[in-house]
């Protein structure tokens, strides 16, 4: 039984499971020409301090880009065997790409339609490392899955983003490669938003146990959750909340894999991108092997995410104002 409190833990531990199933600008006040400092007015209030639930509407549209990077390590044991200690980076593995979320129909009922824009990757051996080694450029996939379509998308009910997530090696079928799958936390961050309680106030902590949840007809143990609301900023015109979240101690005891995981991430409390994310990081370190005589080893992955705005734009050397790719090389 996949519990929605436990969702967000659940879905960023996925990408463990595939891989081995599988083989800003913001609006900030500036003081004037005369140095005269600028003295926010009387009625500059606080204003809302507590996440809603984005209360989505036809036709609207966020653009996302999602950056993913996983490193492989070797480990040797420590502490007389008991402690996995990471010695030597092996290799580097790096998916970029556009999303595109958009609002529309599906059997008259409002649906979430995900799109891939331009996924890109890159694989980078340890050689490549060394000073003054040249910059591994990113290829689109299909130099890798010739026939990976120019938008792929996909169509699924509101609210159901760790259902998707569940069920990537399905949606990506026909394209069974580990870069897509490293995709999968394109969903963690809605699905961890989902699990916010509206009461929750700046400088509350929510902390829930942990909750086994089955994927993929294996066990898959989410580890305590600790969500930090930690403050409210102000970007991109409105004031937005910003969490930390820690989930440790998730493991998929049949698989031999150990896993960590923390985010951190903005939620807009006023206007159009209201409940959504706006931007996010997430790190999971994980171990896996040491079964059957093989080697243990040790993976870092960082996740980045950033809805692109009028005043937001990432990867200005990649993409145009209007986000259309500046070429095939990053």
């Amino acid at each position: 039984m996949f519990r929605r409190k436990h969702a967000g833990a659940a879905v960023a531990g996925l990408i463990l499971l595939m891989s081995a199933t599988s083989a800003c600008a913001s609006a900030a006040d500036r003081s004037s020409a005369t140095a005269v400092p600028v003295v926010p007015a009387a009625t500059d209030t606080v204003g809302a301090s507590t996440v809603t639930q984005h209360n989505y509407r036809l036709g609207e549209s966020f653009t996302y880009l999602y950056d993913v990077t996983g490193a492989n390590y070797a480990t040797e044991q420590a502490q007389n065997g008991q402690v996995p200690r990471v010695t030597d980076l092996k290799t580097i593995s790096e998916t970029r790409t556009l999303v595109r979320f958009s609002v529309v129909l599906q059997n008259g009922k409002l649906a979430k339609k995900f799109e891939l824009l331009d996924v890109r990757y890159r694989d980078i051996a340890k050689a490549d490392t060394a000073d003054g080694r040249p910059a591994v450029a990113f290829k689109p996939i299909q130099s890798l899955l010739p026939t990976f379509p120019a938008t792929f998308s996909y169509v699924y009910p509101i609210g159901g983003d760790s259902d998707v997530a569940r069920n990537l090696t399905t949606i990506f079928k026909d394209y069974p490669d580990n870069h897509l799958f490293q995709l999968v936390d394109i969903f963690t961050f809605p699905t961890s938003i989902s699990g916010i309680p509206a009461t929750l106030k700046p400088g509350q902590v929510l902390a829930k146990p942990g909750v086994d949840v089955t994927l993929f007809g294996t066990t898959y143990h989410s580890g305590n959750n600790t969500l930090l609301f930690e403050r409210v900023d102000r970007a991109n015109r409105v004031n937005q909340a910003y969490f930390n979240s820690q989930t440790l101690g998730n493991y998929f005891a049949a698989l031999g894999i150990e896993s960590n995981v923390q985010m951190s991430f903005h939620v807009p409390l006023t206007g159009s991108s209201a409940g959504l994310v706006s931007d996010g990081t997430l790190q999971e370190t994980t171990y896996q092997g040491g079964q059957l005589g093989l080697p243990r080893t040790a993976t870092q992955r960082q996740v980045s995410i950033a809805l692109q705005t009028a005043d937001t734009r990432s990867a200005v050397d990649t993409y145009t104002q209007d986000l259309k790719p500046r070429s095939t090389a990053s």
